[in-house]
């Protein structure tokens, strides 16, 4: 993810506390250091005011909504926070029943021999379908709720599918369709299970990396699996995001590139939903990088 830092503009968004620390003033004062990530992005939180009473309510989470404006220390960027409040998980409630069932259906339409039976080995595992069901799509950029992950990947899936239908003669429609419904399957196992924090093998390689890992394994059980189609599956995932947003490369097939644009455009629109409540311009959002104004 590109998180645009810009000295004395605010920014506001779910930041997960790391640690802290109390540190005392030249006038003798105190006030708290707060060491903050967003998604793999860390950087230092400044609160000057009020730090024993603050502290007191953030003990019990760590996950907080921030809004500051962005101060340059010592050739480093910090947050002087104005507002810190714990997170409250997004309780909107998914359908599950009916999403799944459309995901299913879009699923069933893939025809490629070697992608379906791809996705059966994953649609087969009872472990990993739990989780794939359950677990949000992140923790604090979007989909940030119980069924997330199936939300959001189906949303990818569907999109895709009605852009086939107005560019046929574009891309390979079941590449495509296999490449939604993996691309952000290495967040099973990139998210804790209280999906209140990432794992360790989460913070070190990432949902990307795990994506590809998990898919090569996968692949490796299907006898005779062509080396492009997996190459181009493999890409998909590496890609999604683009370099802008944290990919290693840049989407270089059509069906990757149409993927990255479906993937972003979703997380853009459930971002919209969260942040609707304003009136009148919202703060600076890191992931729309712009405010927003709702009159």
């Amino acid at each position: 993810m590109d998180i645009r830092l810009i000295p004395n503009k605010k920014i506001n968004g779910v930041f997960q506390i790391n640690g802290y620390r109390i540190k005392k003033a030249r006038n003798g004062c105190d006030y708290l250091v707060l060491s903050l990530s967003l998604e793999h992005i860390i950087i230092r939180g400044y609160i000057w005011n009020d730090c024993s009473s603050i502290l007191k309510n953030l003990l019990e989470t760590n996950l907080v909504i921030i809004e500051g404006i962005v101060k340059e220390l010592y050739e480093q960027y910090i947050i002087v926070i104005t507002s810190i409040t714990p997170f409250k998980k997004d309780d909107t409630k998914v359908n599950i029943k009916d999403i799944s069932g459309g995901l299913i259906r879009l699923l069933n339409s893939i025809e490629d021999t070697y992608c379906r039976r791809l996705i059966d080995l994953f649609i087969k595992d009872q472990e990993f379908l739990k989780k794939f069901i359950q677990y949000p799509a992140g923790l604090n950029i979007h989909h940030n709720r119980y069924g997330g992950l199936l939300e959001h990947t189906y949303r990818v899936m569907y999109q895709s599918y009605l852009t086939h239908m107005a560019y046929k003669e574009v891309f390979n429609r079941d590449l495509l369709l296999t490449g939604a419904f993996l691309h952000d399957v290495g967040k099973v196992i990139e998210l804790s299970q209280d999906n209140n924090s990432y794992t360790d093998e989460g913070r070190l390689l990432g949902h990307i990396n795990l994506g590809i890992m998990m898919v090569n394994e996968k692949i490796s059980n299907i006898k005779g699996f062509p080396n492009k189609l997996a190459l181009s599956i493999r890409h998909m995932i590496a890609s999604h995001h683009g370099i802008k947003r944290g990919s290693d490369v840049a989407p270089k097939t059509a069906e990757a590139l149409i993927l990255h644009r479906i993937d972003g455009l979703d997380i853009m629109m459930d971002k919209l939903k969260m942040i609707q409540k304003c009136n009148g311009w919202s703060a600076y959002d890191n992931v729309l990088q712009t405010e927003v104004y709702f009159g």
